[in-house]
């Protein structure tokens, strides 16, 4: 059996204690965008709305819900709230808009019930709003809801999902770090 101090030698370098290298700096890895809330995923081409369709706030997709809890999408800071829109900014500098609805902005507030408020902390999941989809198209508002990456071009890359059925916070989009 070892003695005490023969338990302390290292394996390789004949007993000589060697100082540890330090860890060499690991680039942070991807970040995983969940679905903000269950449906049919579709790329952002396919939605109602021209600035969100060519790609104007960001690279993305969208979801036409069959459910009306939309969840944070992913962790972090709630920059923006309002009934319909939900600004947040990842630990890792990632910037994504959920927007619920189209021309749902006209509603005010309207068929909306708010979770957060600016400034709250999320972890993915949580829920951002309850909304009725019901009162949003009887309102003439379709329901897609829009989730795009308003930073990608200060980040790698951003690839999005293959369109169809979806659950909320299933992998929607994959956010790669500035080279």
């Amino acid at each position: 059996m070892p003695t005490k101090d023969e338990s302390r030698r290292p394996l390789w370098g004949r007993g000589r204690r060697r100082e540890a290298a330090a860890p060499e700096p690991v680039e942070a890895g991807a970040v995983r965008v969940g679905a903000p809330v269950a449906g049919a995923a579709v790329p952002l081409a396919e939605v109602e709305d021209p600035a969100f369709s060519a790609g104007l706030l960001g690279p993305g997709m969208a979801v036409r819900p069959s459910s009306g809890t939309v969840v944070a999408p992913l962790a972090g800071t709630v920059v923006t709230a309002m009934p319909h829109a939900y600004g947040l900014r990842s630990d890792a500098g990632v910037e994504v808009l959920v927007h619920i609805g189209i021309d749902t902005v006209t509603l005010n507030g309207q068929h909306f019930a708010p979770a957060v408020e600016a400034g709250a902390r999320v972890a993915a999941g949580d829920v951002l709003a309850r909304v009725d989809l019901a009162g949003v198209e009887a309102a003439g508002c379709p329901t897609t809801v829009v989730l795009v990456v308003t930073n990608a071009r200060a980040l790698g890359g951003v690839e999005t999902g293959a369109p169809g059925p979806v659950d909320a916070g299933r992998t929607l989009l994959t956010v790669t770090p500035a080279a």
